[in-house]
């Protein structure tokens, strides 16, 4: 695990990166494949250390994969670091970890027993808080989380229906719901009034245009319900909100 610099998280941990959903303004992929193999030397499936079925490799395949100064060595390839599944356990500071943010862990092409060994981690470690970020929330159904697990999920303001797509605060019981508007880039908005905590960012790396009027919204809506809010730096904002939800008794 290592500090983060997403500013509402202080320690990222990977233990399963990569995603298929495409997102071209995904600023997870970049980084991965600035570290991953050559396209024609890459997998085109999932990548398991220590799991039976992973297909032979070139020695120096293997070697880039063993070599802990290249964290993504298959590029954005869905895979599995089993080496780093017990890192929580090293850092005793209680810390608010955000899980598998370099891919989307519920994506609907991740094994479950790779996402229960996630979550048997965060109980083992239970003194951190774990922040899960999707854009398949419906998965989160598929698995009991201990409270210290917060649920998060992923709107764009692009999506056609997007209350088609969000939980309405019935993922769990007990646990922090979050959904985060990042990048916010549209104004078709879910109904917000389920959520614990709502997270507003703009789009990194990018000419991007802030909708001021659908910020003010997603506001004052925050407001109407006493949701706490938090607004990313990269929204360049005039107002600074930084606020955290409180843990659920």
């Amino acid at each position: 695990m290592i500090k983060t610099k997403i500013e509402y998280g202080e320690l990222n941990w990977n233990p399963i990166s990569g995603c298929k959903h495409d997102c071209w303004y995904c600023f997870a992929k970049g980084i991965a494949n600035r570290f991953g193999l050559p396209q024609e030397d890459n997998y085109n499936h999932y990548v398991a250390e220590g799991y039976e079925g992973v297909p032979e490799a070139a020695d120096y395949l293997m070697q880039r994969l063993e070599d802990e100064r290249n964290p993504y060595p298959y590029g954005f390839a869905p895979t599995f670091f089993e080496r780093r599944i017990q890192e929580p356990l090293r850092f005793k500071k209680p810390s608010r970890v955000l899980v598998s943010f370099m891919g989307d862990l519920f994506g609907e092409w991740i094994p479950k027993e790779w996402i229960e060994k996630v979550i048997e981690m965060t109980k083992l470690a239970y003194w951190h808080t774990y922040l899960f970020l999707t854009k398949n929330p419906r998965r989160y159904l598929e698995f009991k989380f201990p409270k210290n697990c917060w649920l998060g999920e992923t709107i764009t303001g692009l999506e056609p229906d997007p209350d088609a797509t969000i939980s309405h605060g019935k993922l769990s019981d007990g646990n922090i719901e979050f959904v985060s508007f990042e990048p916010l880039m549209g104004n078709s908005l879910p109904i917000i009034n389920c959520f614990d905590w709502i997270i507003i960012g703009g789009l990194s790396g990018y000419k991007y245009k802030r909708n001021d009027e659908t910020v003010n919204e997603i506001i004052q809506k925050a407001r109407e319900y006493n949701i706490p809010i938090f607004l990313k730096d990269n929204l360049k904002y005039p107002e600074i909100i930084k606020e955290y939800p409180s843990a659920k008794q």
